[in-house]
C-alpha cells in the first residue's frame, strides 16, 4: 500500500551519542523502482567544563544534502527547565555558556543544539526544517574553600569548609595534629570541627586537614592544607 506522507523510524542502535551518523532512505515506487533520498546526518554535541565558570560546547556541522543552513540555536536544561541561551550563524560550531556558581542547580546542566535550515521541494516550495543534536550534560568540579584559622571561643568558632557546586555523593573531612594523630573526622558536609577531641579542648597550634569529595559523576576532588587553632 502507499506510504503516508510522513514516516518515522527510531534507530535505537545508531550510537548517535558517540558521534555523527549519516542516513539515506530507500523506497519502492508503484513500478517497483528503487528510489533513494538525499543524505542527512545527525549533529553530535559535546560539553565540557572550563575554568572561569564556563561550559564549552562543540558540535559537528549541519550536513543535509540540498538543504540550506540559516544558523544554530543553543538550548540549556537546568532543573528540568529548558531555555534558549544563544544563537550562532553559519560556520560556527562552538559556544561558551557562563553559569552562576552561586546557583547549585547550575552545577549540572544539559545542552542541545538546533540547526535552522530550509530545503526546496520538487514543486518549488521552500520547506523550513529543524535538526536537533543529542543532549550533552556537563557537571562542574566541586570547589573547596577552607579557612586558615579559627577561634573556638571567638567569632569563627568552627573549622568548617565550604563546598561550592557540590552535588556530592561522598564527603570526608579528616583533621590531624602535628604528630600525625587524627583528632577529628566527619562525613557530614554541614559538620565543623570545634577544636576538641573527645570533648576536651586541644592546644593552640597548627593542624593538618584532608578534605575529599566525590560528585555524582564520579569525579574526585581533594584538598589538603593546614589550619591555625587560636585560643
Amino acid at each position: 500500500p502507499p506510504l503516508p506522507a510522513t514516516n518515522t523510524y527510531n534507530d535505537a542502535g545508531s550510537g548517535a551519542n558517540s558521534g555523527k551518523v549519516f542516513y539515506k532512505i530507500q523506497t519502492l515506487d508503484l513500478c517497483d523502482s528503487v528510489l533513494t533520498t538525499n543524505y542527512g546526518s545527525t549533529i553530535h554535541l559535546t560539553a565540557v567544563p572550563l575554568p572561569g565558570n564556563i561550559n564549552q560546547l562543540d558540535w559537528t556541522a549541519f550536513d543535509i544534502e540540498n538543504a540550506s543552513l540559516a544558523g544554530y540555536t543553543v538550548h540549556k536544561i537546568v532543573g528540568g527547565t529548558t531555555s534558549q541561551v544563544g544563537m550562532v550563524g553559519i560556520g560556527v560550531t562552538s559556544y561558551q555558556d557562563s553559569y552562576d556558581p552561586t546557583n547549585i542547580e547550575e552545577a549540572q546542566a544539559c545542552y542541545f543544539v538546533v540547526a535552522q535550515s530550509s530545503v526546496v521541494a520538487q514543486n518549488g516550495q521552500t520547506i523550513a526544517q529543524e535538526s536537533r543534536s543529542n543532549t550533552a550534560c556537563v557537571q562542574q568540579a566541586a570547589r573547596i574553600f577552607a579557612p586558615n584559622a579559627f577561634v573556638p571561643e571567638g567569632f569563627n568558632q568552627e573549622f568548617k569548609p565550604l563546598i561550592v557546586l557540590g552535588d556530592l555523593t561522598s564527603y570526608e573531612l579528616l583533621v590531624y595534629d602535628r604528630y600525625g594523630q587524627q583528632v577529628f573526622s566527619t562525613n557530614d558536609p554541614e559538620a565543623g570541627w570545634n577544636g576538641q577531641k573527645k570533648g576536651k579542648n586541644l592546644a593552640q597550634g597548627i593542624y593538618a586537614y584532608i578534605i575529599t569529595v566525590i560528585q555524582s559523576n564520579g569525579r574526585i576532588t581533594e584538598k589538603r592544607g593546614t589550619v591555625l587553632l587560636i585560643r
